[in-house]
């Protein structure tokens, strides 16, 4: 037994001493507490609302933004990395590069996301068997929860520009931020103004991670970053990825 503890810590010992493995079970961690913690907010949800049919309308209408949502984050994140990396080697002004890139998806996704929000109820109305009632409180829980849509793609956008810059930490840890935000704000306004505390909960539990990581890239110094919405070419391929 001695000899296999002993062959195990002399592994560990190893392994701690690679940085890429060390940084890889760092961020396992940190993503497992992060997400983890976002786990639990709808526990919380399911007691402190049981189930109703306003409940059902906010996860409705919460599935519809998310799905909105989904579309774009997650490839984001990961597509912008090589585009950072890139620039870092050649030396070029990543925060010129970041600030337009956020500049310009924003004002796209705002486009889409309106367009969306126009389209959603009388569709709803002529596909689903939602009373008047629930597609009222659907069409403002849409548009309570809209600017998840870009608060989302912005997150990943830095996040994926820490990654590139070999920062896995505090992306990895983000969600744990929006989860403590959400729970709280529900928490303290479920009581005033019902389900929408739980849409208006995850708008600020989003904006409180965004403004962290924000906060986190300034305070590191990479580069400074530049917002504008000027459309370059590099853009084309950058967004068609």
């Amino acid at each position: 037994m001695n000899g296999v503890s002993t062959s195990i810590s002399k592994v560990l010992k190893h392994l701690r001493g690679k940085p890429i493995v060390r940084d890889a079970i760092t961020t396992t961690i940190l993503s497992i507490i992060g997400k983890g913690v976002g786990f639990l907010i709808p526990f919380f949800i399911a007691a402190w609302f049981g189930v109703s049919s306003e409940t059902d309308s906010f996860f409705f209408a919460f599935g519809l933004i998310l799905f909105l949502a989904q579309m774009f984050s997650p490839s984001v994140e990961s597509v912008i990395v090589p585009f950072i990396a890139g620039a870092i080697a050649k030396k070029e002004d990543v925060g010129e590069f970041l600030g337009k890139t956020l500049g310009i998806s924003a004002v796209g996704l705002s486009v889409i996301t309106v367009l969306f929000l126009i389209a959603a109820k009388p569709i709803l109305s002529v596909l689903t068997k939602f009373s008047p009632d629930e597609l009222s409180l659907i069409q403002t829980i849409l548009f309570e929860t809209a600017p998840l849509v870009v608060l989302l793609v912005w997150t990943a956008l830095l996040s994926g520009t820490l990654n590139a810059y070999k920062i896995f930490s505090i992306p990895a840890l983000s969600p744990a931020f929006r989860a403590i935000i959400t729970i709280g704000f529900i928490f303290a306004l479920k009581d005033i103004i019902g389900v929408h505390a739980i849409a208006l909960g995850y708008v600020a539990g989003e904006t409180v991670r965004l403004i962290i990581l924000f906060l986190f890239l300034k305070r590191l110094r990479l580069f400074r970053l530049k917002f504008s919405i000027t459309w370059e070419r590099r853009f084309s391929q950058f967004f068609r990825t």
